[in-house]
């Protein structure tokens, strides 16, 4: 499909409405809510039946961009975000979805870093002030202006205290005011 990126981005997004809907709906019967994750990034695969005929075979997606979204969905765990998406999605997608740029991630077994993105709604929707202020306080930290940066993402915790994001941001600050990086240091986060 041509737009699958859009398509799949589409899908999460429903996915949380409907989620959301069951919450309400599940806690007012006394039940528990609970929480998916999720992460999308577009490229290349290898799908169909996979396996051994008679044994064992099932129809499956296979290859590095599967790898991908199966790290970033982990990744989201870390971040305490509900959906990621990768750069590829990302470039496709932007100009009809709104993201929060979180880090630059170089993930294990990978040399080259990645942007990472957690996606927030349609662009029809206004930007929100977490993400605006988000964006103002990373662009302190990749300046290198850790106590600044602190700052601005402890203002941001004040608010809008369960924001993991921030949080991880406010520890790095902190941490790199007493052991500032490598004068070469590329602002990449390994992970």
């Amino acid at each position: 499909q041509p737009d699958h990126a859009g398509l799949a981005i589409a899908c999460m997004l429903e996915m949380k409405k409907t989620l959301q809907e069951l919450g309400k709906t599940w806690e007012q019967a006394g039940m528990e809510p609970f929480f998916i994750r999720g992460g999308v990034q577009s490229g290349e695969v290898v799908a169909g039946n996979i396996g051994f005929r008679g044994k064992k075979m099932e129809y499956t997606v296979i290859g590095d961009t599967v790898n991908q979204a199966a790290r970033l969905e982990g990744t989201a765990k870390y971040y305490g975000v509900q959906f990621l998406a990768g750069e590829s999605t990302y470039e496709r997608t932007r100009e009809s979805y709104r993201y929060r740029e979180l880090d630059k991630v170089r993930v294990v077994g990978k040399e080259v870093p990645v942007t990472i993105y957690e996606l927030c709604g349609s662009l029809s929707e206004p930007e929100s002030e977490l993400v605006r202020r988000f964006k103002a306080a990373s662009a302190l930290f990749r300046a290198r202006k850790w106590s600044e940066a602190g700052v601005s993402f402890a203002s941001i915790l004040q608010e809008v205290a369960d924001d993991k994001p921030s949080r991880i941001y406010l520890e790095r600050c902190e941490h790199f005011r007493e052991a500032p990086p490598a004068e070469e240091w590329d602002g990449v986060y390994n992970r």
